[in-house]
């Protein structure tokens, strides 16, 4: 008995011919031990991450952001608030971007009411200076990361004598740069809008990247540069910045040299 083959079509006659010689060939390779050809990457990209990074933070002069005392439709705990950042390198986000001192959940908070008499200086449960006047944070957070994508084609598959696929080592020697430098600092109020604290202001930053390979290049950094200038004289708000530079292979060819 004749058992038709899947596939095959009477009504569209030769049409059916190359459905069903692919059907032959992969039968064949099958049986001979041969993995049948998949589809392969054409290209593949080196993503370049360029991460804003601050330390050094100290907090002075009059803040009023969110104090009012709770009430039922009050959300927040003051004089506490986490404190976002919106930069060069991303968004404000409600993690330790600017990082305070004061433990709350798996946050550190600042002291956010230092107008209020309640909650001014000098006063040691709000403020942990060694005169208990200011507030420090030291310890180095990322508040943003951005990226560059560069893509470059899969050698041909069919060549055994192209070149191996390039990746990461077409960015060797790149230098990346950011010519000026923002940080706009924000006491974070979900549900409710966000209060601005105000906006510091930094020199550019540069990275050079080096002993890049295929799949990547290895994390280097910028110099700390200091703040240049800020945009509310009532707040004293300071920090210190670089930029941090790394990348990786993503969508890899799948062809092995």
């Amino acid at each position: 008995m004749k058992v038709p083959l899947t596939g095959w079509n009477p009504a569209r006659g030769v049409a059916g011919v190359p459905a069903i010689l692919s059907w032959c060939l992969a039968l064949a390779a099958a049986a001979a031990g041969i993995p049948p050809l998949l589809a392969q990457n054409t290209e593949e990209t080196c993503v370049i991450a360029l991460k804003g990074q601050n330390q050094n933070r100290t907090v002075d002069g009059f803040i009023d952001a969110e104090c009012e005392p709770v009430t039922l439709t009050q959300w927040h705990d003051p004089p506490w608030g986490n404190w976002g950042v919106s930069s060069n390198y991303g968004r404000k986000n409600d993690t330790d971007q600017f990082k305070g001192w004061k433990p709350k959940g798996s946050q550190h908070h600042w002291n956010s009411c230092t107008a209020w008499a309640q909650y001014a200086p000098p006063n040691s449960d709000y403020y942990n200076s060694s005169d208990h006047r200011s507030q420090e944070s030291d310890d180095t957070v990322t508040h943003g990361v951005m990226e560059i994508r560069q893509t470059v084609s899969c050698p041909d598959p069919s060549d055994p004598y192209d070149d191996p696929p390039a990746g990461c080592s077409t960015v060797e020697g790149w230098r990346v740069t950011q010519r000026q430098n923002y940080m706009t600092i924000y006491e974070l109020d979900s549900p409710d809008r966000d209060d601005l604290i105000e906006t510091l202001c930094f020199p550019g930053t540069s990275v050079t990247l080096r002993s890049c390979d295929h799949d990547g290049c290895p994390e280097r950094t910028s110099s700390w540069v200091d703040m240049s200038r800020s945009t509310n004289s009532d707040v004293q708000v300071d920090a210190e910045l670089r930029m941090k530079a790394s990348a990786q292979v993503f969508a890899a060819c799948d062809w092995n040299w």
